[in-house]
């Protein structure tokens, strides 16, 4: 993810936004496009207009580990969006919330329910199964590796 300077924004009108929604987070793909993350809205401006994505139940996998507050994650492809146990993935590519995160978690090396999830500074995944398994997904490598948990993690 990338630093966000408000000189990167250029003016946005007020209508823009509706008037329930109120920015939470904001997060600045690689590609330029900003993820503004507001009330049960997910909305990604790509410099000349928004596109919307409302949240929805069924697009949402729980995370019961996690009891914190909004976090947005932007790679190439996906939008992770994390809140109170609970996580959503938008698609980039395709511009829709992803149907079908068991597949999709399980295609990065998850066996068991996902319960925690995180991406660092270098886009590498970090996600815990509620079997204690740590697993790192090397970004630049896409290899998975998992790692027995001694103690708690706090992601």
């Amino acid at each position: 993810m990338h630093k966000i300077t408000m000189r990167l924004l250029p003016s946005i009108a007020v209508t823009d936004f509706r008037a329930t929604e109120y920015a939470i987070s904001f997060s600045c793909g690689r590609d330029g496009r900003i993820a503004i993350n507001a009330n049960e809205i997910v909305s990604i401006y790509d410099g000349t207009s928004f596109q919307y994505f409302h949240y929805n139940k069924s697009n949402i996998i729980p995370l019961n580990d996690y009891v914190g507050h909004h976090r947005i994650y932007v790679n190439e492809d996906y939008i992770y969006i994390k809140d109170w146990y609970k996580l959503m993935v938008i698609n980039i590519n395709e511009e829709r919330f992803e149907q079908h995160l068991d597949s999709l978690f399980k295609s990065y090396g998850v066996k068991g329910a996902l319960v925690n999830f995180f991406v660092d500074e270098a886009g590498n995944y970090w996600m815990l199964t509620d079997d204690d398994v740590l697993l790192y997904r090397a970004y630049a490598s896409g290899m998975a590796q998992d790692r027995a948990i001694v103690d708690e993690v706090w992601i």
